[in-house]
């Protein structure tokens, strides 16, 4: 069993994970909401991430959890993506995975909550 203090390590921050349908994206997900995070999971397959839906409500945490189908192969879908949680989610905090398509200047929304942390391994 994990301590209270691991679970709520990421009180507070919003974690926008890539590929959040299955495998690593999903094991990230689930792992970061644990840990106390509001987690927006992405991918194209939207069948996944009901699956990763129902295992993070199973787990107690489904009510951090929202979703965004797009595809990070397309900059366009991931603009749209990105869009779409700024009115229905607010700003996220943090990238898991930025996707590869995109320079930075695209993710980056105006706005007062605009301060998006990424880092990208190369």
């Amino acid at each position: 069993m994990e301590s209270s203090e691991a679970m709520e390590r990421l009180h507070s921050q919003r974690i926008l994970v890539t590929g959040a349908a299955s495998g690593i994206g999903q094991a990230t997900a689930l792992r970061l909401l644990n840990e106390g995070a509001a987690v927006m999971g992405s991918d194209i397959a939207a069948d996944g991430l009901a699956t990763t839906a129902a295992r993070a409500a199973g787990a107690g945490t489904g009510g951090r959890f929202t979703t965004c189908e797009m595809n990070v192969a397309d900059e366009l879908s991931v603009i749209e993506g990105c869009a779409a949680p700024s009115t229905a989610w607010a700003a996220w905090t943090h990238w898991s995975t930025p996707p590869a398509c995109c320079a930075p200047r695209t993710l980056t929304r105006p706005g007062p909550s605009s301060g998006i942390r990424s880092s990208r391994s190369t």
